[in-house]
């Protein structure tokens, strides 16, 4: 096994020294459920971020996305479902979520290549943006992950039906 150097490394703004500590706190009072798929998020997402290839990347961070942002029993529309409560959870302002969702899209195009043909383009389209590398696409869409993490445990985590009601708002 040969450890290589991550080709994208997120930084960790804390507001204050405690601010870890109560997130930790916050994530300790989680229904197990909720811990058990946010600890795969984080899993598959340090995988993604950790690897050099970008297919192994797209595949991890696809399970990362799906591990939170999806129904527990839901195969339908699994894209569809990341873009919209990952969006929606990722901001509160509507032009932030506007272009989360189309990071979003943009990074399904790349899972769904990565997954069926094994292999990914050179450049994939995300609107009002154009033509960019999926190395870019994965890096962005990792910070909305993060942002949508953070939220989940913000909220004292979602159920299925909370994954639906938060559309609404």
């Amino acid at each position: 096994m040969q450890v290589e150097r991550p080709f994208y490394s997120e930084t960790l703004q804390l507001i204050d020294k405690n601010c870890l500590q109560i997130l930790l706190e916050k994530f300790e009072r989680l229904p197990e459920a909720t811990q058990g798929s946010i600890e795969l998020a984080i899993n598959r997402k340090t995988s993604a971020m950790n690897v050099n290839d970008t297919v192994d990347a797209a595949i991890d961070l696809g399970m990362c996305a799906e591990s939170i942002l999806t129904k527990s029993e839901s195969s339908e529309q699994l894209s569809l479902q990341v873009r919209l409560l990952g969006s929606r959870l990722s901001s509160d302002v509507y032009e932030e979520r506007v272009q989360n969702y189309n990071q979003l899209k943009a990074f399904y195009s790349i899972r769904s290549d990565a997954v069926h043909n094994a292999k990914i383009k050179d450049e994939y389209k995300v609107r009002d943006i154009g033509k960019i590398e999926p190395k870019r696409i994965l890096n962005e869409t990792s910070k909305i992950l993060s942002l949508c993490i953070l939220e989940i445990i913000e909220l004292g985590g979602i159920s299925d039906l909370d994954k639906e009601l938060i559309l609404l708002r």
